[in-house]
């Protein structure tokens, strides 16, 4: 019964869900307006302007000029405020928020039931005092729990949406310096999951040229931090404990898990002291090569849930392809161009010996051997050895 527009319009599109619920709940509860305030339910921000369904005073079409931040914070906090002009205190709140023709306003807050992140804010309006009986504000939860899980599905719609615009940007921009990737996929990942504390990409990188005392086999962990607004980076040996894992790892509430947890946490250096008590952990892995870690951090605990762990995932697959065709694409570059510097030195003496040196500096070889071939010389003993 209730919704039933929605299956005209788009399931991602949010001004659509919005705009449908507060028309939803106007006719449903005989309301005169009905305004919504949608929350971003990652960073709990308020998204203005505001969708109304109904009369608003004489001038206002919109809401934009409406002061509901204050009734907005105090419905998140309380989950359901009634405001009435039969009273002073109600009186003087909805003057405030500029709603003078609205004599009682019932605000409640939308948010999901098992993680009780907040979607929004619905506001119903009568011009005459109205109270909820009983049926009514069984009606009135029951609406708010179905509008709540519909505003659900959306933000997770457009989550896993923005999951394939980054792996497309990764891979399309190849050539850029990891540094300059990491923190451009910050500022994608804030539309995801909470990187408003930390964030960690965390890369193996093997380094420098191979010889006695460094097999291919060794390597260093470029990490790459964000910690409150600052770009960190730091060089880490491969044995440092978070990067053995290679399973992903949700911790709702290091404080009650750490008992559980197989492989101790070691505190970063030059980082907040606070222990964060939510964490995710995420493998970069492609095709069986593992690439590093993904890591996202807050020091309040149940900041993260599954959803936000599968997403993750997603993310992290997509980082481990694009790494994995930046360094085809870097690999083949250097090739490229070793062969363009052995055709201009075809004449030196040593070419055989720069030939070898720069096959094993381009391919991170242990051992390159190399054959010279004389046509000249008789039949099967043309390989000189």
């Amino acid at each position: 019964m209730i919704f039933t527009e929605l299956t005209i319009g788009e399931p991602a599109n949010l001004d659509e869900v919005l705009r449908v619920i507060a028309q939803s709940a106007r006719e449903v509860f005989s309301a005169d307006v009905c305004l919504i305030v949608a929350i971003n339910p990652i960073n709990h921000w308020i998204i203005e302007p505001p969708f109304v369904a109904g009369d608003l005073p004489e001038g206002e079409s919109s809401g934009d000029s409406l002061q509901l931040d204050n009734i907005v914070r105090r419905t998140l906090s309380q989950e359901l405020v009634v405001l009435d002009r039969s009273a002073e205190s109600g009186k003087q709140e909805l003057s405030q928020i500029g709603l003078p023709n609205v004599f009682s306003l019932t605000a409640i807050c939308l948010r999901s039931r098992r993680s009780r992140k907040p979607f929004a804010v619905l506001f119903i309006g009568h011009q005459s005092s109205y109270t909820f009986d009983a049926a009514e504000q069984s009606d009135l939860m029951l609406f708010a729990e179905h509008a709540a899980q519909l505003l659900k599905n959306t933000w997770l719609l457009r989550r896993y949406h923005e999951v394939g615009r980054i792996g497309q940007d990764l891979n399309l921009n190849l050539e850029e310096p990891l540094e300059t990737i990491f923190e451009k996929l910050h500022k994608q990942l804030a539309d995801i999951v909470d990187t408003s504390y930390f964030m960690m990409l965390a890369i193996h990188q093997p380094r420098g040229p191979v010889s006695k005392e460094h097999s291919a086999e060794v390597k260093f962990v470029d990490m790459y931090m964000w910690e409150r607004g600052e770009v960190k980076v730091r060089q880490l040996p491969p044995d440092y404990p978070v990067f053995l894992r290679n399973t992903p790892k949700l911790i709702r509430h290091y404080d009650k898990e750490v008992g559980t947890l197989t492989t101790p946490l070691k505190q970063i250096e030059d980082t907040d002291t606070a222990i964060p008590q939510s964490l995710i952990f995420v493998p970069l892995i492609f095709r069986d090569d593992s690439f590093g870690v993904l890591s996202v951090q807050h020091t309040n605990p149940d900041v993260y849930d599954e959803e936000d762990l599968q997403l993750l995932k997603l993310v992290g697959t997509q980082i481990a392809q694009a790494l994995a065709n930046q360094r085809m694409y870097r690999y083949f570059d250097d090739l490229d161009k070793t062969g363009q510097n052995l055709t201009q030195q075809l004449e030196s003496e040593t070419l055989f010996q720069e030939i070898v040196d720069r096959i094993c500096e381009a391919s991170d070889a242990d051992v390159v051997v190399l054959y010279p071939y004389d046509g000249k010389r008789p039949e099967g003993d043309r390989f000189i050895m």
